[in-house]
């Protein structure tokens, strides 16, 4: 038993042995390996202290966020990288933001920005060894490099930083490389290899942050300086290099991005001249004029953010560092020496430029410390650079105990730093820059809000009305796939919903415009922010918000509560989202009647006036196209009004049925004049104007105070169907047809006759109709309703009224089956105890299914009438019906049956059942009966909208109806 385990240990051994042998042969492995231990170690450390650590930065947020919804938005895509943040971190982000777990974590941008920040190290130690051929010396810049707090924690974030690092140190090495090569006089072809490597490292720096903007403008006064102060030989291969690799090549970032925001935003500079560059923001800010054109006061920015970060007594020894350095290299490669320094410092000068220019600044911040002081830790190769030259220089001496001693007082100093500035958010100038989301602002709501909505969503889109800092923190922290919001980057959606809130949500979240003592909210330093305006209007306009009518768009809805709120968010959850209408039209006079005749192409009659407007695009003309003479005492007025294409002639006839006055609008009204007829007319529709009337139904008039309403509705035959629903005395019934005689409508057992009448008189009787008539006018057979009830109820006086008399109040035509739907109102009045006449309503309103009655080729309609489908116990009045012709609204609604109220002011909404012979309903309403209010609002989808007098189904697939009362 013993051999076999000494034989274990023996192979364990080995095995370390050769692993540490093999690593020792590839240092560049060894850093490699070292550096993600070490991030990786620190990003464990952070996420047990705080599971909030890695999400420090709001633009870590967003970062995240934008790489997320490239693939889950609700318009994925390309265009979701935006037009101002270069996309190259976001590219490297989103296979890793797929996972629900690294992006609510963050640690999607440490797996990013910790292997970015390795491979900086791999390739800064790779610079130490282009000057001083030393892997030690490689590995303590290297150690160097990483021992810095603020480093580290930038290589556990989502940010640009540590990818731009990666690409600038490649750009550097291989550009470095370059200049050693052609100094050496080797391979052209080598040399070109490293030149090219050096633009494409350019070209991925230029699509991460703009400072690499510059870069290619480096490279190519590096290029120049080499060649003019080098070797001279070779200058058509050189000049070929430049031309052919440095510079196109090095700009091909800039190429791409400039041409991307060209097509996807049309414009190709918005990167520049849009809502969010840096420019814009930065003029809001105080602090610029501090900067702006003051090279004194960003010289002594940038001092004070470096000895904050690093410490001073690192910035002097590698002030120190890099004189050594220079002075070593003095008399066999100065240039090669100025030019390393030089590059290293590029970043660094370039941001001191931005500071001066105004486009970029860096300010102490009382609450969240060095705002982008992040930017500093761009000196970190520098500095590192530096401090192992002094251990070097010192090496060059030959005495191994100096040297020692060197090496040790300089990670001393490093380690001593970081001893002063632990990993903790807030303790060093990055990681301050970071306490933005625990302490500034509305950032803590932010996150609040997005974890409420977490726990109050039940499902449906979700309208973001806040501002873009807060924006990626709440759809993050809810927790919530990103496709189910509309913000500003959903486009398409985002143009309905700014204006219309609830055109396509069931959920919306309104930033307010508090002030609060850590921070101002919704100011003048927000400006540039797009949603802005919109936040602002919305607050100052709340109860429009909350109400069914709402004064921007127009926007309809039911019910919109609070869901949830904290002091700087609300969260508004629509509770019947399905159906929303727009309110095209206002301020008309009893619009009672509606019709459709073509796409975003509606008319609008107004009952008591006779007036006929016409609603194009959404706006009404200001001219009517027909002022008829209209009676109006009781329901007298604009009965029924449709429209239709005549596919023969390419006219648009318009046939309005209304009770037609004597000589002026309520001419009726004192009973001196009485009316010519409930006559239905056809009008042709010619430049905003209805001309050419043809008389085509004349149909009696009965007593003002009894029911007089009419449907009409263009059949899928294409013929005109009118529901009469009063025809009580001997008045004449004159239809004019192609041969001109006079065809009298006359109930005789149940149906309908048509008949030659030189006297065109009718016989009195109470019922409802439905009469079928051609466009041009010839009257066809179809279905008649009669009723029987006793047309007079007297009081206890023995004075009598009309009662009893059926009303059909709406029709339509089911677009699946063809079947005729009827809307029924009866009333039952019964006398009173007492010696006064009393009205005791108790209402049935009846929503009838006709059995059977689909048009056959004889153009007859079955007479046999079913059971009601639906009844209302309580007082509703249903006046107005529609099938939805469209899934417009949503594959649920399509081809169902919508109805409206008069009373409440309630659109309802039924199923039909399969074979569409009736309505399907279930639980209570299996007795197809609604007994009190609430199993009758169970059954509502919109409500408060005022009395509904009609409905209809357009040709964009959308309902319109009109109501009257309504806000």
């Amino acid at each position: 038993m013993t051999l076999p385990q000494t034989k274990i240990k023996i192979k364990s051994s080995i095995d370390r042995y050769i692993s540490l042998h093999f690593l020792s042969r590839h240092p560049e492995l060894l850093i490699f390996i070292f550096s993600l231990t070490l991030i990786f170690s620190s990003s464990y450390l952070m996420l047990a202290r705080d599971p909030n650590s890695l999400l420090y930065y709001d633009d870590a947020v967003s970062h995240l966020v934008i790489a997320r919804r490239v693939i889950d938005s609700l318009t994925p895509g390309i265009a979701q990288f935006g037009s101002v943040w270069l996309p190259m971190t976001h590219l490297m982000l989103l296979p890793f933001t797929i996972s629900n777990y690294l992006f609510q974590t963050g640690l999607a941008g440490t797996i990013v920005s910790g292997i970015s920040t390795a491979i900086a190290a791999v390739f800064l130690s790779r610079i130490v060894k282009l000057h001083f051929s030393s892997n030690y010396a490689g590995y303590l810049a290297a150690s160097l490099f990483l021992m810095n707090t603020s480093v580290i924690y930038m290589s556990l974030v989502p940010m640009m930083e540590a990818p731009f690092m990666m690409f600038f140190m490649m750009a550097s090495y291989y550009g470095l490389k370059w200049c050693s090569l052609h100094n050496a006089g080797n391979d052209i072809w080598l040399q070109y290899r490293s030149l090219l490597k050096c633009a494409i490292a350019i070209s991925a720096a230029t699509l991460t942050r703009y400072e690499a903007w510059f870069f290619p403008i480096g490279l190519v006064m590096m290029i120049l300086i080499v060649l003019l102060l080098g070797k001279k030989e070779l200058w058509k291969r050189k000049i070929e290099a430049f031309v052919f690799i440095a510079v196109p090549y090095s700009l091909l970032g800039i190429i791409v991005w400039t041409i991307y925001n060209g097509l996807i935003f049309r414009n190709p500079v918005l990167f520049f001249t849009g809502p969010y560059s840096a420019q814009a923001q930065s003029i809001t800010r105080p602090y610029r004029q501090h900067l702006f054109l003051q090279p004194g006061n960003a010289v002594s920015t940038l001092f004070s953010v470096a000895t904050d970060m690093y410490g001073l007594h690192v910035v002097l020894l590698s002030i120190l560092g890099a004189s050594v350095f220079i002075y070593m290299k003095r008399k066999k490669s100065l240039l090669f020496s100025l030019l390393t320094i030089s590059i290293l410092a590029f970043p660094i000068l370039l941001d001191l430029v931005a500071m001066i220019q105004g486009s970029g600044e860096i300010y102490r911040h009382i609450v969240t410390g060095w705002f982008n002081g992040r930017y500093l830790i761009f000196a970190a190769p520098l500095l590192a650079f530096s401090s192992t030259a002094v251990v070097a220089f010192v090496a060059t001496r030959g005495k191994k105990v100096l040297t020692a001693s060197v090496t040790i007082l300089v990670l001393t100093f490093y380690l001593s730093s970081m001893v002063l500035n632990p990993l903790a958010v807030g303790s060093t100038t990055a990681l301050s820059d970071g306490k933005i989301l625990p302490y500034r602002g509305d950032m803590p709501y932010a996150i609040d809000i997005g974890k409420a909505l977490k726990r109050v969503y039940t499902g449906g889109y979700i309208l973001d009305f806040t501002l873009s800092k807060s924006t990626p923190i709440i759809q993050l922290y809810s927790g919530i796939n990103l496709k189910y919001f509309i913000d500003v980057n959903n486009k398409e959606y985002w143009k309905d919903s700014k204006e219309e809130p609830w055109t396509h949500v069931n959920y919306a979240i309104l930033q307010k415009p508090i002030d609060h003592s850590n921070g101002v909210h919704i100011n003048q330093s927000e400006y540039y922010d797009p949603v802005r305006e919109n936040i602002l209007y919305w607050n100052k306009n709340m109860r429009s918000l909350m109400s069914p009518w709402q004064p921007v768009g127009y926007s309809l809805l039911s019910s919109i509560k609070v869901a949830y709120e904290n002091d700087n968010f609300i969260v508004l959850k629509n509770e019947r989202k399905d159906i929303v209408l727009d309110k095209i039209s206002d301020g008309l006079s009893f619009p009672s009647k509606i019709a459709i005749i073509g796409k975003d192409d509606i008319l609008v009659a107004e009952k008591k006036t006779g007036i006929i407007h016409r609603i194009v695009n959404g706006r009404i003309l200001p001219q009517p196209i027909l002022d008829a003479n209209v009676a109006t005492n009781g329901e007298r007025g604009i009965l029924g009004i449709a429209g239709s294409k005549n596919e023969i002639t390419g006219s648009t006839y318009v046939f309005l049925y209304y009770t037609q006055a004597t000589a002026e609008d309520g001419d009726d009204v004192t009973g001196y004049r009485e009316p010519l007829g409930n006559r239905l007319y056809r009008y042709e529709l010619v430049d905003n104007k209805l001309v050419n009337p043809k008389l085509l139904l004349d149909l009696p008039v009965g007593p003002p105070n009894v029911y007089n309403v009419g449907k009409v509705v263009i059949g899928p035959d294409s013929d005109v169907y009118v529901l009469a629903s009063y025809i009580g005395n001997s008045t004449r019934a004159v239809v004019n047809n192609e041969l001109g005689d006079n065809i009298v409508v006359k109930p005789k057992g149940g149906q309908i006759n048509i008949t030659n009448s030189p006297t065109g008189l009718i016989e009195p009787y109470q019922t409802s109709e439905i009469i079928r008539v051609t466009q041009d006018g010839i009257v066809l057979p179809t279905y008649h309703q009669e009723k029987l009830r006793d047309p007079v109820v007297k009081n206890e006086e023995g004075k009598g009224y009309p009662y009893g008399i059926p009303n059909d109040l709406s029709m339509d035509f089911d677009p699946v089956t063809k079947y005729v739907w009827l809307v029924e109102h009866e009333d039952y009045r019964s006398k009173s105890n007492h010696n006064t006449t009393t009205l005791i309503v108790n209402t049935n309103s009846n929503l009838n299914f006709i059995d059977k009655r689909q048009i056959g080729s004889n153009g007859i309609l079955n007479e046999k009438e079913s059971a009601s489908e639906f009844t209302w116990n309580n007082t509703v009045g249903p006046t107005t019906m529609e099938f939805l012709h469209s899934k417009k609204l949503g594959k649920e609604y399509e081809n169902d049956l919508f109805v409206g109220d008069i009373n409440g002011g309630d659109l309802y909404h039924f199923d039909l059942n399969k074979n569409r012979t009736g309505l399907l309903l279930n639980g209570t309403f299996a007795d197809k009966i609604a007994n009190d209010e609430r199993e009758t609002k169970s059954q509502v989808l919109l409500s408060g909208l005022g009395g509904i007098t009609d409905i209809e189904s357009a040709d964009d697939g959308y309902l319109y109806f009109s109501t009257i009362g309504g806000s």
